[in-house]
């Protein structure tokens, strides 16, 4: 949680940046009304409004973007709180991204077309993350447990950490679908259904993680904690 809330500090500093140079840009008469806030489907601006107006709508995209990270910081739920982390740190980013290249389309008079690469990321980045989720995780047993997808990862554990370890069964339709999900105090890694190995931890969490080769699993970490 401690890293949560130092995420949430730096996201609501960049949130405030951002507000306090628009408000200036417009006080300097870098930004005249009306100011473009929407742009259509030839990503030419089509939906002009009053500074005043559009810093109110500014104001609540940045609380948006805020909400999860917010809960993220305050949940006593270590597991939640890093899943919640880790997608608002996403969702913020893009939002804010979003956010200064419309004030730089705003700067430059209003009449510049909205940038086709950033609207290809919008589109394309949360799909490849949707499939990178979809793949099987890989588990690695080395001074600590790491649960990784590719070169990224995606949780790490202390030994210490870990209560019991078991094989159970485990299914999308338990967690409401496949990737990265959270219910009933369980993180769960699941790319399709099948069988996973479950680490209960003394925190009252747990997590269970799909995997081909279980019993190997469970052999090593079981062999880690005897070692504690």
């Amino acid at each position: 949680m401690i890293v949560a809330k130092k995420v949430l500090l730096v996201a609501v500093l960049l949130s405030l940046t951002h507000l306090g140079f628009s408000i200036w840009s417009f006080q300097q008469g870098l930004v005249s009304e009306p100011v473009p806030v929407h742009w259509g489907l030839n990503l030419q601006p089509d939906r002009f409004v009053s500074f005043e107006q559009h810093l109110v709508e500014m104001a609540f995209l940045q609380l948006g973007s805020l909400g999860l990270l917010t809960f993220a910081a305050f949940t006593k739920r270590r597991l939640l709180s890093g899943l919640l982390t880790l997608t608002g740190a996403g969702i913020f980013l893009m939002l804010n991204l979003v956010a200064w290249v419309v004030t730089s389309i705003q700067l430059s008079g209003g009449n510049q077309a909205f940038p086709i690469y950033l609207l290809f990321g919008i589109l394309v980045i949360p799909i490849a993350l949707v499939v990178l989720v979809l793949r099987a995780p890989k588990v690695v047993l080395g001074e600590q447990l790491l649960i990784k997808y590719s070169s990224i990862t995606f949780l790490t554990l202390e030994y210490s950490e870990i209560e019991a370890v078991e094989i159970v069964p485990i299914r999308a339709m338990d967690f409401g679908g496949l990737g990265v999900r959270y219910a009933k105090r369980r993180l769960a890694f699941i790319p399709r259904s099948g069988q996973a190995i479950a680490l209960k931890l003394k925190s009252g969490e747990s997590v269970l993680v799909y995997s081909r080769q279980p019993e190997i699993l469970q052999t090593v970490i079981k062999g880690k904690l005897e070692q504690l």
